[in-house]
């Protein structure tokens, strides 16, 4: 669940990875329905979200323990849900609120890259922070494109990660072993990753954590 300053919030159900030929076509009529692919040199990983408005407050409350996570969700989601993961749906009062996890979006030019840029800073309760930078081109002109920014970003000094790892796992990852009481470390590295949004976009990506 997302509170966004000066917009309304949301919350998102979100399977991955998944194949889009087995995604209920009915969930396309709904506007903050996606099916995303991220793309590297490990292969495609597929995605499929359905994302709905949130009463302000409401996520406040659920922090707070004063409303139930269940109360996140409209039916709709539930029942996408429902179907994306065979009816397994879990015991919402068994769950447990992970974060917080703060999260910065710019949109912006550089003259030595040609697509416009969109950056995205996330910071955990730790002070850790990740930056995320994306463009977005027709798929036709996903091979220029990926050679393109790859380029820009090895100008500007940006290094391959092996491990390539998401920012969500990064931040994930790190919240649960803190409820575990467990230690938790990750060693600081660059990720040049690509990805493509389906249908007909194509993301590359640079992570910094």
């Amino acid at each position: 669940a997302r509170r966004i300053v000066g917009d309304e919030h949301d919350s998102t159900i979100k399977f991955r990875p998944v194949d889009p030929e087995k995604v209920g076509k009915r969930w396309r009529k709904y506007r903050d329905f996606k099916i995303e692919a991220d793309a590297s040199e490990k292969g495609i990983v597929k995605s499929a979200s359905l994302t709905m408005p949130v009463a302000k407050g409401l996520i406040k409350g659920v922090v707070a323990g004063e409303k139930g996570i269940a109360s996140l969700f409209t039916r709709e989601q539930e029942a996408f849900l429902a179907e994306m993961s065979g009816g397994r749906i879990p015991e919402f009062a068994k769950l447990a609120v992970l974060g917080p996890l703060e999260a910065q979006r710019w949109d912006f030019e550089d003259p030595a890259c040609p697509w416009p840029i969109t950056g995205e800073l996330w910071r955990r309760a730790d002070g850790a922070t990740l930056m995320e930078v994306s463009v977005k081109a027709p798929a036709v002109q996903a091979a220029a494109v990926m050679a393109g920014f790859m380029a820009f970003l090895a100008e500007v000094g940006a290094e391959r990660d092996a491990a390539q790892q998401a920012k969500t796992r990064w931040a994930l990852d790190y919240y649960a072993a803190r409820l575990r009481g467990t230690p938790y470390s990750v060693d600081i590295s660059v990720c040049a990753r690509t990805g493509q949004m389906l249908p007909g976009m194509y993301l590359p990506s640079w992570d910094r954590k």
